[in-house]
């Protein structure tokens, strides 16, 4: 009965979520904001209560006169509702294998749920691997670098966590 969705805006401020079941957004429910800033990357995280199960959703984010690309999820089925899952999973996401073959045939593949799982992050800053990430800052960057939604890939288009 519940998600939780991440995004990370372009500078620091207000953030607010709309969630809807149609496309359109007619009558999304207003949902608190927030803000975001330096101290947390510009990362969001909110907690969305009260959905229904088995449920395609669409959301969106805006901040100042922005308005995010619309992504959907599906909530999880009901206790006891017996229904076929389909999930993938793979590790090992290093930056320098972009733009990540794997995902693109992913994308090919409906899944309800796609999971990295370790090696996600190296913290080597260059191909010869001789610069390391130190800092939290450095992480943070390796992070984007990694797995930040670039619009047009398949990085949108494949349910993760």
């Amino acid at each position: 009965d519940s998600a939780m969705l991440w995004t990370r805006a372009a500078a620091p401020g207000e953030l607010s979520l709309e969630v809807a079941e149609s496309g359109d957004f007619k009558d999304a429910p207003s949902l608190p904001s927030g803000k975001v800033g330096e101290d947390t990357d510009l990362t969001a995280k909110v907690v969305v209560g009260g959905l229904k199960a088995g449920t395609e959703y669409h959301y969106r984010f805006r901040a100042g006169g922005e308005v995010s690309p619309a992504g959907t999820f599906r909530t999880a089925f009901a206790a006891g509702d017996r229904r076929e899952v389909t999930l993938g999973f793979t590790g090992d996401a290093d930056w320098k294998w972009k733009p990540y073959p794997l995902l693109s045939t992913l994308a090919k593949e409906k899944l309800d749920l796609f999971v990295f799982l370790g090696d996600l992050i190296y913290e080597t800053r260059n191909l010869r691997g001789t610069a390391s990430a130190e800092s939290l800052d450095e992480y943070r960057w390796k992070y984007r670098e990694n797995r930040e939604p670039r619009p047009g890939t398949t990085l949108t288009e494949v349910p993760m966590h």
